[in-house]
């Protein structure tokens, strides 16, 4: 083992002195690979503890331990708890979208880091861990997707049962984030179906990159529930600030 030990060390030291290791958002020079500096680490909006109970909504002062958002309050959604690491604003937006659209799939295993951190309680009642899928056009034309990627980073990083195919989207619905809030919920309902997986009394953790009003997410735990699972849970990345959509 301290041999093994040690060349890891010299390779890792050897990789450093090659290629030197920069931040994953702005490439300035880090200690380490697959990190951001402090700089960028700081300008990420973390969701600290005051949120709708549901949704994950920051609130901007403490409305109590199981406070609703007015959206939540008005009609629930179908899953049970939503967890987002920080706001889709700044150097966390800026992480999305490389991730999502520039074929930054090397950000996949930090974000997944940051999510598991954030999302421990979650993923400790989870019994499957699943993306929410894309229609297979899209991810023809994208080539991946950015959704599988980090629900098999979190679903490795803590040792749980991942089901890449759990769900599948049957019909090719308009980009959510091109919709009024109103429309949003009519474009998703009915677009996704479980596939041959046994969910029935099983808590299930849907794993997504941004979330802006939830009603994907939402359509996906109702198909899941339909099929008996007992609770439908939402970790995502980001989180788009509601008064924004």
């Amino acid at each position: 083992m301290p041999i093994i030990s040690t060349t890891k060390k010299i390779s890792q030291a050897v990789l450093n002195f090659m290629l030197p290791a920069q931040c994953l958002s702005c490439h300035a020079v880090v200690d380490t690979h697959g990190a951001i500096c402090a700089t960028c680490w700081n300008d990420i909006n973390f969701i600290g503890l005051h949120k709708c109970y549901v949704c994950g909504l920051p609130f901007a002062f403490d409305l109590g331990p199981k406070a609703l958002c007015r959206h939540c309050t008005e009609e629930k959604p179908k899953f049970n708890k939503a967890v987002a690491v920080c706001k889709y604003e700044n150097t966390a937006r800026k992480l999305a979208i490389r991730l999502k659209f520039g074929d930054s799939v090397s950000l996949a295993p930090y974000l997944a880091k940051m999510m598991v951190g954030s999302g421990s309680e979650l993923i400790g009642k989870a019994d499957i861990i699943a993306p929410i899928p894309l229609h297979f056009m899209r991810k023809i034309a994208r080539k991946y997707n950015q959704a599988a990627l980090l629900a098999r980073q979190v679903a490795k990083i803590s040792e749980k049962n991942y089901e890449p195919f759990l769900l599948k989207r049957v019909r090719r619905t308009k980009q959510q984030t091109k919709l009024h809030r109103r429309d949003r919920k009519s474009n998703v309902d009915g677009a996704f179906v479980v596939a041959n997986v046994d969910v029935f009394g099983k808590t299930v953790l849907l794993v997504d990159d941004v979330m802006t009003t939830g009603s994907t997410l939402s359509a996906c735990a109702k198909a899941l529930k339909e099929r008996g699972a007992r609770r439908v849970y939402c970790l995502v990345f980001a989180r788009v600030l509601l008064e924004k959509v």
